[in-house]
């Protein structure tokens, strides 16, 4: 990235060896965490397949639901391995992230080059479009409804977006306030910035496609008519728990601020759903530090937690949102303030001499020379209320 448009960002100072130490991965307890994970969701799925096969419906539409709960949080396994801080080896991670990644329908080449952005220019459009605010953290009852049973019009998206990008195509229209991948005006962007990675995303969406193309037919040939429930439809099944942990993130707060203070809350989970989210409940201390993996964000949020916001349980969380969003309904500027600890105090700290922590994002940026014209394209598109880029 041109360092001449980076956004000086306010980090909480931590010292060299402490920094040093929290960077470290640990390659086996990244291992089992990944085995636990699968083995949860699979033992999930194979209840479901066995209700299926003696008919036992109730039983198999709870089996298959707890596999969509737990299994909808391997997005949080897929952004981990992105950033290449689950174990030593890049081998390892995108072994991992690839076979994930296949499984819930993810492009992580499309992830990899918005999320580049988002943590370069958190929250700074038009530089990151990844999220943009302001968020609704919706509760209304037809999203509700699909949210705790079956996601449809997730599935018919995700479809959508997929055979847009295996094909090459893009959809018109505005942005919506969440945009990590598919093929929307914000990948379309980035496609010219990173052409390469773009071209492995389109092979990627291919492979997705023929995959789950194979298992349908496969379960249509041999009778098998739970196949496709427990490898292709359960990421779109229980969707509710990833979606009230996951919007805690940036909805309700500031952007344009050099703050991650400001821009990203954190939250305190139950041990079980902080694994199921492989710790990214300490998202300003990950955004802070992004080089640092998910199982050490707990010890960096404890050295540096005098200088944070306090963390909020996820129902004090949600009710912050809702109260924040009917505020901006009417008054569409207002943002929610975090209360932060010596504010007055608080300085842009010179962390030159920590630059290869400060600034690492792990794994995650492409791997290719920057298309200059790309980059000059995403810097200078407009923005409006409609959330339409020009």
């Amino acid at each position: 990235m041109n360092r001449s448009i980076a956004i000086n960002w306010l980090r909480i100072p931590v010292e060299k060896d402490i920094l040093k130490t929290l960077h470290k991965k640990d390659s086996l307890r990244g291992l089992l965490h990944s085995l636990a994970h699968i083995a949860l969701v699979a033992f999930c799925g194979y209840m479901a397949a066995i209700f299926f096969i003696n008919n036992q419906w109730g039983y198999f539409v709870i089996a298959f639901w707890a596999q969509g709960t737990f299994g909808t949080f391997l997005g949080a396994a897929q952004h981990e391995l992105g950033h290449g801080t689950v174990f030593k080896k890049k081998t390892h991670n995108r072994f991992f992230l690839n076979l994930f990644s296949l499984f819930t329908w993810w492009n992580h080449h499309h992830y990899s080059m918005s999320h580049t952005f988002h943590h370069k220019y958190t929250l700074h459009p038009p530089k990151d479009k990844e999220v943009l605010l302001p968020l609704e953290p919706s509760l209304k009852p037809a999203l509700l409804i699909q949210l705790f049973t079956f996601n449809i019009l997730g599935l018919i998206g995700k479809l959508k977006n997929t055979i847009y990008t295996a094909l090459g195509l893009w959809f018109d229209g505005p942005l919506g306030g969440a945009n990590p991948e598919g093929a929307n005006p914000w990948i379309k962007e980035l496609s010219i910035v990173y052409p390469k990675k773009y071209r492995l995303s389109q092979r990627f969406a291919r492979r997705i496609l023929i995959f789950h193309a194979g298992v349908l037919i496969y379960s249509i040939l041999t009778s098998t008519w739970w196949l496709p429930f427990v490898l292709s439809l359960w990421p779109f099944t229980g969707n509710w728990l990833s979606y009230f942990v996951g919007s805690t993130q940036h909805t309700g707060l500031i952007d344009n601020t050099a703050d991650f203070r400001l821009n990203t809350r954190s939250v305190k989970l139950h041990p079980f759903i902080e694994f199921l989210y492989w710790h990214m409940n300490w998202h300003a201390e990950h955004h802070m530090y992004a080089g640092v993996p998910g199982y050490n964000l707990k010890k960096l949020h404890e050295i540096i937690s005098k200088d944070m916001p306090e963390p909020k349980t996820l129902i004090r969380a949600w009710l912050e949102m809702r109260d924040t969003f009917k505020k901006q309904n009417q008054n569409p500027n207002y943002q929610y303030h975090q209360k932060i600890p010596n504010e007055s105090s608080s300085k842009k700290t010179n962390t030159d001499h920590l630059e290869k922590y400060t600034e690492s994002i792990g794994l995650l940026a492409p791997e290719e020379q920057i298309n200059q014209d790309g980059l000059n394209l995403v810097f200078k598109s407009k923005f409006d209320s409609t959330r339409e880029w020009r």
